[in-house]
């Protein structure tokens, strides 16, 4: 504890290939450009608390299990990859937090700010709850080619390409979020990806609900002001004298027919009125 590392050719902490227990806690490290300031490399049962690392890849937990990273100041990024039973709680990254081909991946309480924000990819069983994002060059929460994913209680303040994107992301759950000036988008893919997708009261943009309607004929918005509207699978929609602004798509449809959406005012969305 209490160490200052400055490794000016290789990892600064390497700990790899051991199921013993351990505890890295109150280390400061700097890398060099381009590599891991910690790099955990196949461990079982390690804890990270209260360190800083401060370069391009700030802590990389690689092919690890039931390990902790928490109350830590990371550089630049927290890559998780390969890994399984994962918690990384109340840390702040000046980067982004990427869980990449992993399971049972938890994200709770983290400030992440800059650069690609919360990425999920190729990983199953992840939770992303009461995490800060601000700040991102891209998307603020990315969610690609994964399966039961849940955004619980976020808030996201930032995302030129969208504060929440979905791309071939299975059985996601977003509740109790809340975006501002961004919103919700869902890329092109099979209908199974769009109807396996809950989105239940209690989200919000700008303070105004994000309404989401998955498998439904006849309903009926209108007259009312939303952060956002998501239809999905639906059957005679109808969508008339709402206000929806400040968002990436004010009303987002996706496999639905016979519907109208008609005298709306949606203004100042980023990618356009309507997203089809």
């Amino acid at each position: 504890a209490d160490w200052n590392i400055d490794a000016y050719n290789d990892y600064a902490i390497v700990v790899q290939d051991t199921s013993s227990f351990f505890t890295i806690r109150s280390v400061s490290v700097t890398a060099p450009p381009g590599l891991c300031g910690i790099y955990l490399g196949n461990v079982t049962n390690g804890l990270l608390d209260a360190v800083a690392s401060s370069q391009d890849y700030g802590i990389c937990l690689v092919g690890s299990r039931r390990t902790t990273v928490r109350a830590s100041v990371i550089g630049s990024r927290i890559i998780v990859e390969s890994s399984s039973t994962i918690l990384m709680e109340n840390n702040t990254v000046a980067g982004d937090l990427d869980i990449l081909d992993s399971n049972n991946v938890t994200a709770v309480s983290n400030h992440v700010s800059g650069t690609d924000g919360l990425v999920v990819s190729h990983s199953e069983d992840s939770l992303l709850e009461a995490n800060n994002v601000s700040g991102s060059q891209s998307t603020g929460v990315y969610v690609f080619a994964t399966n039961n994913t849940t955004l619980s209680g976020n808030i996201v303040w930032s995302g030129p390409q969208a504060g929440i994107l979905l791309e071939y992301a299975a059985n996601t759950t977003i509740r109790d979020n809340h975006l501002f000036d961004v919103g919700i988008l869902i890329r092109p893919a099979p209908r199974f990806y769009f109807t396996t997708l809950a989105i239940p009261p209690g989200n919000f943009v700008n303070g105004w609900p994000i309404v989401f309607h998955n498998n439904c004929a006849d309903v009926v918005e209108n007259g009312s002001t939303l952060g956002q509207l998501i239809v999905v699978s639906c059957s005679r929609l109808m969508a008339t004298n709402l206000t929806i602004e400040r968002t990436h798509a004010g009303i987002l449809l996706a496999y639905d027919n016979d519907g109208l959406v008609a005298s709306n005012e949606l203004r100042w969305n980023r990618w356009g009125a309507v997203w089809v």
